[in-house]
């Protein structure tokens, strides 16, 4: 008897450990035939079944790398762990992903080359330290505001455009390729020691990479 009850407990528990596995992060596919703009929406992505996107920054990431939409996305209030564009070898339709509030974590934002020209309208709140990387000839801009208590590295040879009033992190690396701050102004959260044009900065809040330039936009003053 106390065999057999031993067994039991020994079931019950490698039971319980099984089903409080978390569920493998998965990159998913914004279809190109969705049938609405919600990103909420199952049935708007790829798989089988198909399923949207887990609203956390830590699982899933979603990638948009269709020759065509028959929608564009919309975010509403969404988190979500990263966003690819592309997928580096289709050519790929210009995307304009737009929402109330986007929460993006560790994995950022990757723009592969042969991506098309992409716009996140949606204001962005960083949700950790990440990278933002376009390796596409064509631009990716954040027309909303960025903000969130993370630093923000811009990587890759293409071109990231800023364009909303930006607060964020420490830090803003350029690895490599342009920034470009169009309007609005970003402030980084250090004490402030000046202004350039529309960027606000301390001494040590930008770093600038060999090769890689900052644009600020219309004029430096």
């Amino acid at each position: 008897m106390k065999t057999r009850t031993s067994l039991i407990l020994l079931t019950l528990a490698v039971l319980g450990l099984v089903a409080v596995q978390p569920a493998h992060a998965a990159t998913i596919d914004w279809s190109a035939t969705a049938g609405d703009a919600t990103w909420a929406t199952d049935a708007n992505w790829d798989g089988t079944p198909p399923t949207a996107p887990a609203d956390n920054i830590t699982d899933d990431i979603a990638r948009f790398n269709k020759t065509s939409y028959t929608f564009q996305p919309d975010g509403g209030t969404r988190s979500i762990n990263g966003i690819e564009i592309g997928n580096g070898t289709t050519v790929t339709a210009e995307l304009t992903i737009s929402g109330t509030a986007l929460t993006i974590g560790a994995n950022g934002v990757t723009m592969y080359a042969n991506a098309g020209t992409a716009i996140i309208s949606s204001p962005v709140t960083l949700g950790d330290n990440q990278i933002w990387t376009n390796n596409s000839a064509n631009t990716l801009t954040a027309s909303g505001a960025i903000g969130g208590n993370y630093n923000l590295t811009k990587s890759g040879d293409g071109t990231l455009i800023l364009g909303g009033n930006n607060t964020m992190g420490d830090t803003v690396n350029v690895l490599a390729g342009q920034l470009t701050l169009a309007s609005g102004t970003t402030t980084i959260s250090k004490a402030g020691e000046g202004t350039v044009g529309s960027l606000k900065v301390s001494a040590s809040g930008v770093t600038i990479a060999s090769g890689a330039t900052v644009t600020v936009s219309p004029h430096i003053s």
